[in-house]
């Protein structure tokens, strides 16, 4: 799941919320408490304490509880050796608990729990290059990764007596679905151009049908990328997975199934050379076993409808050009080669799209 951060107003907390607009239009109290990182600034109490007076305030409030679980983790000295590990994270983990119970809590007191939508979520899969200080996951890879280990994450929705209790979710959803969610719900239309009056587009899916029971997904369809990608490094079409970007490579290259520093999000570019892997992550969510060589004969097919939906997105691209790298980062030396590679790229896109081929074997 890539996680999203609209650029629209910040709130008191000091960390920017997408509420802030919903609010001016006059709408009823929506909360999303997304818990993705820690805080190694902003001591996490005082945040707490920021988020409850917020609630009672404005009675809406996003993105603003405690930002634990990120090297380096800093637990409130109160919480340090309060895990049975007595590890930072661990110690982290157990200082979120509290102060989800505390924010929850304050919601209820204040008669809120009945028109608050709560979210728990996480922003990517676990960083294991940077364990013990990190998080840990039964998947494959990890964060900065196309592997599930860096994008499958945990979600939690509570909302009462809107939200059936208990019930569970296994269709595709993302951090992207947030925002069109979060509108369809405050009856507020997501915006067509940007600050600057351009075209915009959300790679958003409202998922408020699976929220409230009401429907499925309209998500058949998930596209994972890397900093630099404009062709996706994997894509997921219903259960199928197909994996182009092996980054990681799960470690291979240290012994065993180690994750060194220098093979998650830090890690070399390197590509599969002619034919993707393929996952069935019903069967095989582990991506462990590539079904290429045993019986893809059986699933061809399926690199059909993959390679209609990446001509899909790649085609979006002409409309609406990809926006300016929020970050900077080393991504290989520019050439000549690269400059007319550009060009003839905006022009294929333009006259007849993107297709990726099926491979035919020998």
């Amino acid at each position: 799941m890539a996680w999203f951060r609209p650029r629209y107003a910040k709130c008191p907390c000091h960390v920017w919320c997408p509420f802030t607009r919903l609010l001016k239009t006059g709408v009823a109290p929506v909360l999303a408490a997304l818990l993705p990182r820690s805080s190694r600034v902003l001591r996490s109490d005082r945040k707490r304490g920021e988020c409850v007076r917020h609630i009672r305030r404005l009675e809406v409030i996003g993105n603003v509880l405690p930002h634990f679980q990120r090297q380096p983790n800093l637990p409130a000295p109160d919480f340090i050796d309060k895990s049975p590990s007595k590890t930072k994270y661990a110690d982290s983990i157990v200082e979120a608990d509290t102060r989800v119970g505390q924010i929850m809590d304050k919601i209820r007191a204040l008669g809120l729990d009945k028109n608050t939508l709560v979210i728990w979520t996480t922003d990517n899969g676990a960083w294991q290059d940077v364990y013990p200080d990190a998080g840990y996951t039964p998947f494959r890879g990890t964060k900065g990764t196309v592997r599930e280990g860096g994008n499958r994450v945990p979600a939690i929705a509570w909302w009462p007596g809107k939200i059936k209790p208990g019930s569970r979710n296994y269709d595709i959803v993302g951090g992207l679905d947030l925002m069109a969610t979060f509108a369809s719900l405050a009856g507020v239309k997501l915006p067509e151009k940007d600050r600057e009056g351009q075209p915009c587009i959300f790679d958003s899916y409202d998922m408020s049908p699976i929220l409230l029971g009401t429907g499925k997904a309209p998500r058949i369809t998930w596209f994972y990328f890397t900093e630099d990608e404009l062709s996706p490094g994997a894509v997921r079409y219903n259960n199928y997975k197909a994996v182009f970007n092996l980054r990681g490579d799960d470690g291979q290259q240290t012994g065993g199934l180690a994750v060194d520093t220098n093979l998650g999000w830090k890690g070399a570019t390197k590509y599969v050379a002619i034919v993707p892997q393929i996952f069935d992550l019903w069967q095989d969510p582990q991506e462990r076993y590539d079904i290429f060589m045993n019986n893809y004969t059986e699933r061809t097919w399926m690199m059909i409808p993959i390679g209609q939906e990446v001509q899909k997105i790649m085609a979006t691209y002409v409309k609406y050009p990809p926006r300016k790298l929020q970050s900077v980062g080393y991504t290989g030396p520019i050439t000549i080669s690269n400059y007319q590679r550009f060009q003839w790229i905006r022009e294929m896109l333009q006259k007849e799209g993107v297709s990726i081929p099926v491979p035919t074997g020998n």
